[in-house]
C-alpha cells in the first residue's frame, strides 16, 4: 500500500515485489496489484466530487468565467494587430511557407513506420541492459534498488540529451506506441501469476489502510495542494488531478480533469502541470522515497 502502489501504480509496484520477496515477504504480488486496482478505481471515483465541492463552495466556475471574459478581450485587441500586420501578401505569404515547412517537419519526425520502432525498440533495449548493469553496480555499494531505476536514469538523461542534439533520433510517438504495449504485456503477466488465496488474511486489513490512505490524499489535495495553487478554478481541477494519480496513475488524473473543464471550463495551466508531475517527476521522487524507506528497514532487519 501506500507510495509504492498507489502513487507509483502497477508496474513500480511489481518492480519491487521481487525484492520484497527476497527479503521474505512470501507472495507480494498479489497485494500489489490488489492495491493498485484499489488506487486506480477509487482515484475517479474521489478526484472530482472533491473539486465540484471546492469549484461550488467558492463559486470558482463564475470567478474563472470573469477572468475568461478579459482574456479573451485581450487576445480580440491582439488578434486584431496580426491581421493588420498580415495584410502586407508577402508577409502573410513567407508565414505560411514556414507554417507548412515547419508542419512537414513535425510530421516526419512523429511517423511511426516499421524502421522507426525497430530503431527505438533497440536503443531502449540497450538501455534496460546498461540500466539493469548500472542498478546492480549501486547494490554492490549496499544500497538496495530494483534494476528499473538505473535505466529510468539512464533513459531521462539519453532522451533529454537527444532532445537537445537530435543524435539518436529518437521518436516519441514510436515510444509512445512501445511503452503501450511493454505496460499491456507487464499487467497480463504479472496478472497470470498472481496467488490471490494469500489475500484471503490480509483483506480487512488491506482495506483499513487504503482507507486511510484515500483520506490523507484527499485531506492533502484540499488542504495543501489547492491552497499553493492559487485557489482558484485552476486550482480545484489541478487538486482533482493530484488525487488522480495520487491514487492511481496519470490517466485517472487526465479522465478526472477532462470531466471537469468539459463540465465547467478549460484548465490549460492545470494540463500542463500534472500531466508533468505525474508521468515523469513523480517517477523520480517517488522511486527515491521508496529506495530509501526499503534501505532503512533492510538496515534493521540486518
Amino acid at each position: 500500500c501506500g507510495a509504492l502502489t498507489l502513487t507509483g501504480g502497477p508496474s513500480t509496484g511489481m518492480g519491487w515485489a521481487a525484492k520484497f520477496e527476497e527479503y521474505g515477504v512470501a507472495g507480494a504480488g498479489a497485494p500489489i496489484i490488489a492495491s493498485a486496482i484499489f488506487g486506480i478505481f477509487v482515484a475517479c471515483l474521489v478526484g472530482n466530487p472533491v473539486a465540484t465541492w471546492l469549484i461550488r463552495r467558492r463559486k470558482l466556475a463564475r470567478a474563472h468565467d470573469k477572468l475568461a471574459d478579459a482574456h479573451e478581450a485581450a487576445r480580440t485587441t491582439d488578434a486584431a494587430e496580426e491581421e493588420f500586420w498580415a495584410l502586407s501578401p508577402t508577409v502573410a505569404a513567407n508565414e505560411e511557407r514556414e507554417s507548412k515547412r515547419e508542419e512537414e517537419k513535425a510530421s516526419e519526425r512523429e511517423a511511426v513506420t516499421g524502421p522507426a520502432l525497430l530503431h527505438n525498440l533497440l536503443v531502449i533495449l540497450a538501455l534496460m541492459g546498461a540500466g539493469a548493469l548500472l542498478s546492480k553496480w549501486i547494490t554492490q555499494t549496499g544500497v538496495v534498488l530494483p534494476d528499473y531505476i538505473g535505466a529510468m536514469v539512464l533513459a531521462a538523461v539519453v532522451r533529454n540529451v537527444d532532445e537537445r542534439t537530435g543524435w539518436l533520433k529518437l521518436n516519441a510517438r514510436a515510444v509512445e506506441v512501445l511503452g503501450g504495449i511493454a505496460l499491456a504485456l507487464f499487467l497480463v503477466i504479472a496478472l497470470m501469476s498472481l496467488e490471490l488465496w494469500r489475500l484471503a488474511g490480509l483483506a480487512v486489513p488491506m482495506l483499513v489502510i487504503l482507507s486511510a490512505q484515500v483520506v490523507v490524499m484527499v485531506a492533502y489535495a484540499v488542504l495543501v495542494t489547492f491552497p499553493l495553487m492559487g485557489r482558484d478554478y485552476e486550482a480545484a481541477v489541478t487538486a482533482s488531478g493530484h488525487v488522480g494519480f495520487g491514487l492511481g496513475t496519470t490517466p485517472n488524473a487526465v479522465a478526472n480533469m477532462e470531466a471537469l473543464t468539459a463540465r465547467y471550463a478549460p484548465a490549460p495551466r492545470s494540463f500542463l502541470v500534472v500531466p508533468v508531475v505525474g508521468a515523469f517527476f513523480i517517477d523520480f521522487s517517488n522511486a527515491l522515497v521508496i529506495a530509501a524507506f526499503f534501505n532503512l528497514v533492510v538496515k534493521y532487519m540486518k
